[in-house]
């Protein structure tokens, strides 16, 4: 049985390692998930607040208890404008990780988050991650935005939540909202 999560657990980053590059058509997560599958939601909470500094919470909600194999959440946000750091995963049952999914990486704007458990989670709830903002200088009153990067219905983008169903990854992700600073 070990062996078998183990397995699976390696298929699904493969997954989400194939889904960094221009995906092959053998590839491709199938079939696409009808909507009524796509039961579990992703947020990005704001859990502690000092002055220009925040900690945001990557957090998972899944109100049916659908079994959760994988989250991959990449959070786009203004690098000019922000500074974030202290990317730090906040459940530990989440042992595995895509290549170079995780990690902040400022050039590109971009927050890649990509990880997987041994053994499916079926929490109402789950509090995956979280990272540091801090405003950088005065800048303006304009709000500063962050984005889940890139959500595809059928799990093949850089944000899903991933379901294993007769051995098959389906993704359960809502199109996520955004959170303004």
């Amino acid at each position: 049985m070990r062996f078998l999560s183990f397995l699976l657990s390696g298929t699904l980053l493969l997954s989400l390692a194939a889904c960094a590059t221009q995906p092959l058509e053998s590839n491709r997560l199938k079939p696409a998930a009808p909507v009524n599958a796509l039961t579990s939601r992703m947020a990005l909470r704001i859990l502690r607040e000092h002055g220009a500094e925040k900690r945001i919470g990557v957090v998972v909600l899944n109100p049916d208890g659908t079994p959760i194999q994988s989250v991959r959440s990449w959070v786009r946000y203004d690098a000019e404008r922000l500074e974030m750091q202290d990317l730090t995963i906040e459940d530990g049952r989440f042992v595995l990780f895509a290549p170079g999914e995780r990690t902040i990486d400022a050039s590109q704007g971009l927050l890649k988050l990509g990880a997987a458990v041994r053994e499916p989670l079926r929490d109402r709830e789950v509090l995956v991650a979280s990272f540091t903002v801090r405003r950088k200088g005065k800048g303006t009153d304009a709000p500063n935005i962050l984005t889940f990067y890139d959500w595809r219905a059928e799990g093949e983008g850089h944000t899903a939540v991933l379901s294993v169903r007769g051995g098959t990854a389906m993704n359960t992700l809502r199109a996520p909202a955004s959170l303004a600073l």
